[in-house]
């Protein structure tokens, strides 16, 4: 009987952390391209926009991390000259969001 509740046990841990794999990867193509998003609104070349998603994906990385993005993206479109309320951050983010999660989940 035991074996029965062994095995369920190690098929959620399994599940759980097939589940946190692909939530990695929907969030790092996620902030991927907001960042070539926020790239484009900053009018960096092709160069610099691949440079400030890989820090944009530094600064994503680890879970919890939304925030700093958010944050980081805000305080370069600022810096920049650049309106954007965090809203319409936020808004993309949750777009980006939910495309990554279509193309990766099928």
């Amino acid at each position: 009987m035991s074996n029965l509740f062994e095995d369920r046990e190690r098929a959620y841990e399994a599940k759980w952390a097939q589940d946190e794999e692909m939530h990695f990867k929907i969030l790092s193509l996620r902030n991927g391209r907001l960042a070539r998003w926020a790239a484009a609104l900053m009018q960096l070349t092709p160069k610099q926009a691949d440079q400030y998603a890989q820090t944009v994906a530094a600064a994503g990385a680890g879970a919890g991390k939304t925030d700093a993005v958010l944050a980081r993206i805000s305080e370069d479109l600022r810096t920049k000259g650049l309106s954007c309320p965090d809203a319409t951050i936020r808004q993309k983010m949750k777009d980006l969001y939910m495309q990554a999660e279509r193309e990766l989940t099928g």
